[in-house]
């Protein structure tokens, strides 16, 4: 049995199965999960925060430094706490045809079938494939002040400065969940007419 729609908005947010082709034409597509994209984003830092500090004696003058760094971190989470349960999908033993949109999105969800054509409006019309994964992101950044001391002070050559500083560096990034998305076809996925973004998988 094949199926066909067209409609100004197509919403798919559970699963439709056919044997035969299936021909979408809309001019807001989306194959999502209930919630659509619901994941929200935390970011957290500790500015200028002093590690330690050390005085040593150089002859003839005495040092000191004070080393300092500041992290920041990012962290994706899902609003409702836990990861969707429902991947929406479209599939076909036959032809998925999704055509004449300017938008559509595919979150969490599946598009499968024998082949898949993706046709857009050209234009601005464009297309987002969003696996839902949740990342996260650890950036440090460290430096000294150091000071200089004319023999063992209290006069000094110079206060506080600056020196070794790394700049704000990626420490580790990565993905802590993720419920896939994808667009799959036994034959060949053809289309055109649109800008794609790849979110993920």
């Amino acid at each position: 049995m094949a199926a066909n729609t067209s409609a100004p908005t197509f919403v798919n947010n559970s699963y439709i199965d056919a044997t035969g082709n299936i021909t979408i034409s809309a001019g807001t597509f989306k194959n999502e999960t209930p919630a659509g994209d619901n994941r929200t984003t935390a970011n957290t830092s500790v500015l200028d925060h002093k590690i330690s500090e050390t005085r040593v004696h150089q002859s003839p003058d005495d040092h000191v430094y004070k080393y300092y760094e500041s992290t920041w971190t990012e962290t994706q989470s899902y609003a409702s706490g836990a990861a969707p349960t429902l991947k929406p999908t479209i599939t076909s033993g036959g032809t998925v045809r999704i055509d004449n949109f300017n938008t559509g999105t595919n979150v969490g969800a599946l598009i499968s079938g024998q082949a898949v054509q993706i046709v857009g409006t050209g234009g601005g019309a464009t297309f987002t494939n969003n696996d839902l994964s949740l990342s996260f992101k650890n950036e440090r950044q460290t430096w000294t002040l150091h000071t200089k001391y004319a023999a063992f002070g209290p006069a000094t050559y110079f206060v506080d400065q600056r020196e070794a500083d790394t700049g704000r560096q990626i420490v580790s990034q990565g993905v802590t969940d993720n419920p896939g998305a994808g667009i799959y076809a036994v034959t060949s996925i053809s289309g055109g007419a649109f800008s794609l973004t790849n979110k993920g998988s």
